[in-house]
């Protein structure tokens, strides 16, 4: 039973993290699309993101909502 578990675990991590594994993140359009030039020795460097994590805030209720800058 163990290895039957084990062996879903394996399966499922090679379809979601594996090389063959569906990208949902497109390329980006421009090399310098955070405003950085790029050279040309760097474009080989490039990786796709693969993985975004979310993260939720609350708000303090008794806080205001300025913004000081």
């Amino acid at each position: 039973m163990i290895y039957a578990l084990l062996h879903t675990h394996d399966v499922v991590a090679r379809d979601v993290y594996g090389e063959e594994a569906l990208r949902v993140t497109p390329p980006p359009m421009a090399p310098y699309i955070n405003g950085d030039e790029l050279d040309n020795s760097d474009a080989a460097e490039l990786q796709h993101v693969t993985r975004v994590r979310l993260v939720q805030f609350q708000k303090n209720t008794d806080e205001p909502m300025v913004c000081d800058y």
